[in-house]
């Protein structure tokens, strides 16, 4: 009979009963033989346990976990003496049957029904402490391969914050040495976040796309900058976190991305987020955790492509376009001033961008290649502008030009300052004003004297 049997009873009778509230982080895991399923786990203990207590077993980073129980059937203080019950001390804790359970550095025990905060301050210390103030920032493999995504990038701020906190009394060495560290955690975060079967990310309810976080800040010598845009992802886990961080739900909408039956939906999740929308990065459950887009995934490589044969993209005109369609009208003075930001780096990139027009050859195959010289009449995309002009149309990418114009219609790569003076241009017309913008030839004069 194990431990679970034998004090199930009891535990029946205690229901009336105050039970007692603890905590504790795994710290480390032992096998006690190879033949058994129990384990020997160690950690600073919150709280009072004793021997036949009940264990409920929470790892907080792994995407679906369900939270488990075993029963203690022995344990030591931390003079190393077998005891009955303990207080407020590391303790090492024999645990009934706990192979399967999943148990690592970082799994939470504590009482049934816990508050989820009180479980994660206790998840995010026994990571800090095991791999930040034991192990120093440096994981093994083993680690690697045990640790989920949620894990990583705790352990990842944790370490950030410790270098940041103690940067004034780093030796050269030091920082150079905490550098690498760095860099090899961020490597491991990123490799579990391409792994993953699925995340969850941020998107906004005005543009329909992933939300671009950029912080706008005075500089000391007058005028604004603000941040490169950067989107939000998390893994499973912290779904619910991340809601609770991101809870207007009339500008924020969380959506899971999967990889999908080819494996490849979150790669291209990344693609079109960076090298179509203009994202330059990943905030990973927080800010202070964070990955370049290059640094998660290189773009398209088109080294010896035909110039005519590159895929037309704009994400440095996408980025701000966004950007604005996010914000909308502004009305208080933040967001005039963001307003003005973002539209002065579209007011950039515009002239210099190259957009595609939707055109088709009447009666000409559709699967055949296009052929301006052939004679034949073709038609443009064109649309009511303002003042009774008419408005040729612009995509900045392929992806949005499909969403619009079925495989019947080709593209033209074209420039502004190709068709201004003749046509106003609206570029990426769709049911979304958001995600697109009007210009005519007085707006693209003005944008061309930016610097």
């Amino acid at each position: 009979m194990g431990l679970k049997d034998l004090f199930k009873k009891q535990e029946t009778e205690e229901t009336t009963q105050d039970k007692p509230t603890f905590k504790l982080g795994v710290e480390d895991v032992y096998k006690i033989s190879d033949d058994s399923l129990d384990l020997v786990v160690t950690g600073n203990l919150e709280g009072t346990l004793k021997v036949g207590d009940f264990v409920w077993l929470t790892n907080l980073g792994d995407d679906n976990a369900t939270v488990r129980t075993s029963a203690i059937y022995a344990m030591e203080n931390a003079q190393r003496e077998k005891v009955f019950e303990v207080t407020n001390e590391p303790v090492a804790l024999w645990l009934e049957d706990a192979m399967p359970l999943g148990i690592k550095k970082g799994t939470v025990l504590h009482e049934e029904g816990a508050d989820k905060e009180e479980i994660y301050k206790t998840f995010v210390n026994t990571l800090g402490n095991v791999f930040v103030g034991r192990q120093e920032g440096v994981l093994t493999q083993r680690d690697i391969d045990t640790l989920s995504l949620a894990d990583l990038s705790e352990i990842a701020r944790v370490f950030l914050l410790y270098c940041h906190m103690n940067a004034s009394q780093e030796t050269p060495e030091e920082h150079a040495a905490n550098v690498g560290k760095i860099e090899q955690l961020m490597i491991a975060v990123r490799d579990k976040l391409l792994q993953a079967d699925e995340l969850v990310t941020v998107y906004s309810k005005k543009t329909e796309e992933p939300y671009l976080f950029s912080q706008t800040q005075q500089r000391e010598e007058g005028g604004f900058i603000c941040s490169s845009p950067m989107i939000f992802v998390a893994p499973v886990a912290y779904e619910e976190r991340l809601a609770s961080r991101f809870a207007d739900t009339e500008i924020f909408e969380l959506r899971r991305i999967q990889k999908g039956e080819d494996g490849k939906g979150i790669e291209n999740f990344f693609l079109e987020t960076f090298y179509q929308n203009g994202a330059t990065g990943v905030h990973l459950v927080t800010e202070q955790t964070s990955l370049a887009a290059e640094g998660i995934i290189a773009a398209p490589d088109y080294t010896g492509v035909a110039e005519e044969d590159i895929p037309v993209t704009n994400p440095d005109a996408m980025r701000w376009i966004l950007l604005l369609g996010q914000l909308g009208f502004p009305q208080t003075e933040e967001q005039k001033i963001m307003h003005g930001l973002y539209y002065r780096f579209l007011c950039l990139e515009l002239p210099k961008a190259k957009f595609l027009t939707p055109i088709k050859l009447e009666n000409a195959d559709p699967n055949a290649q296009l052929d301006l010289q052939s004679g034949e009449k073709m038609n443009i995309a064109i649309l009511p502008g303002k003042d009774e002009k008419e408005a040729m149309v612009f995509y900045t990418d392929w992806k949005r030009l499909r969403q619009i114009y079925d495989e019947s219609w080709s593209g033209m790569i074209q420039t502004l300052s190709q068709v201004t003076k003749a046509f106003d241009v609206v570029i990426n017309p769709s049911e979304n004003p958001a995600l697109g913008c009007y210009v005519n030839d007085e707006m693209f004069e003005e944008m061309k004297k930016v610097d």
